[in-house]
């Protein structure tokens, strides 16, 4: 049983008439990236701006996970429209399963938009987990939750099973593992709504067949970290890695301690211009942990990484970049393959009308 987290289980919900599938359009990314292979895994961290929203495609090519979307400030990013349209073209005929990690808006406030029921075609609503309760969301998320889901079951998280973990064994048993993918849950509900960051879900999503895996912290904390290491749940060597809190300084989020632990290959910060993130810093902890100084940060084509407070509309510090270390805001959606033992990085520019090309692995 799922206990500790806010889950939604239901009978699948079909969105989307047949009659808007009558004839095919092109995609939205117009052949700018390539269709995803059967037993390839692939994440897209887009840029939402100053928010955090993540898109997994399973190995099978039917399913897919959402994990966060929202935005406090698309300046400089893709707009609400263009990141509906980016993941509707993707999500058409699959199954999608949702993920929330914690109750701040800029993690889940573009949802109700992009699933409209009217807009997305013949989408499978398979099951939904909330960090914290429900009642801790907005009204137009609730709404949205009650109108597309029919309800199983629902605890009241953190009252009755506060720091949550995945069992041992029972991945498969998540209601956000899908084919080829299996989720664990390293911690959700460390704190209260008087500390939602704390309180951050933190996903780690690995291959069945492959021996990549998906590190997803939300905006986790050392009050978060402490909780994992309580439960042993601190995974190592992970291939991809989001940085916590879109690459903050505050509360330990991405402390050298922290990227030592996980050893990462390739790291991703969603980030916009309203808070300055990354902040260089955190930036420069990463850095200090590629290949050639000992780490697992993997080589890459030399690319631009702004950070910190922005000024006059362009960020007060760039670094050029010679490592999978990546941030939405300067290199875009940012998306990341996964097959075998090998990883493939491309980016997209915001109109989708190209690719970066300063992102590949070397």
């Amino acid at each position: 049983m799922f206990r500790g987290l806010l889950f939604v289980g239901f009978i699948p919900i079909i969105v989307g008439l047949s009659a808007c599938t009558s004839s095919p359009t092109e995609t939205v990314f117009n052949g700018v990236i390539d269709d995803k292979r059967d037993d390839q895994i692939r994440i897209h961290f887009l840029n939402s701006g100053a928010g955090s929203c993540q898109l997994i495609e399973c190995a099978d090519s039917k399913s897919v996970l959402m994990f966060d979307c929202g935005s406090s400030s698309s300046v400089g990013a893709m707009s609400k429209v263009q990141v509906a349209d980016y993941i509707r073209d993707i999500v058409k005929n699959k199954e999608v399963r949702f993920a929330v990690s914690h109750p701040d808006i800029d993690h889940y406030n573009y949802l109700p938009y992009v699933f409209d029921k009217k807009k997305v075609t013949n989408t499978s609503f398979q099951s939904l987990v909330l960090g914290l309760s429900r009642f801790d969301y907005n009204t137009n998320f609730q709404n949205w939750m009650n109108n597309n889901f029919g309800i199983h079951d629902i605890y009241d998280d953190y009252v009755i099973d506060p720091n949550y973990s995945t069992p041992k064994g029972k991945e498969r048993e998540e209601p956000l593992s899908c084919p080829g993918i299996n989720t664990r849950v390293l911690i959700a509900n460390a704190a209260t709504i008087n500390d939602p960051n704390a309180a951050s879900m933190v996903l780690l999503l690995e291959g069945d067949r492959m021996v990549q895996s998906i590190y997803l912290p939300g905006d986790a904390t050392n009050r978060t970290y402490r909780a994992m290491l309580g439960r042993g749940t601190f995974p190592e060597d992970v291939t991809v890695a989001a940085m916590a809190h879109h690459g903050a300084v505050t509360k330990d989020s991405n402390s050298s301690g922290l990227v030592n632990r996980i050893k990462p290959y390739i790291v991703v910060s969603q980030t916009g211009t309203k808070y300055g993130h990354p902040i260089c810093s955190v930036v420069d902890t990463y850095k200090s942990y590629t290949k050639t100084t000992g780490g697992n940060i993997k080589e890459a084509q030399k690319h631009i990484l702004q950070c910190d407070k922005v000024s006059g509309g362009t960020r007060t510090d760039s670094k050029s970049m010679s490592f999978a270390i990546y941030d939405t805001w300067s290199n875009g959606t940012v998306v990341i393959a996964l097959e075998g033992d090998e990883e493939a990085v491309t980016c997209l520019t915001n109109d989708l009308a190209g690719l970066s090309t300063t992102c590949a692995l070397k």
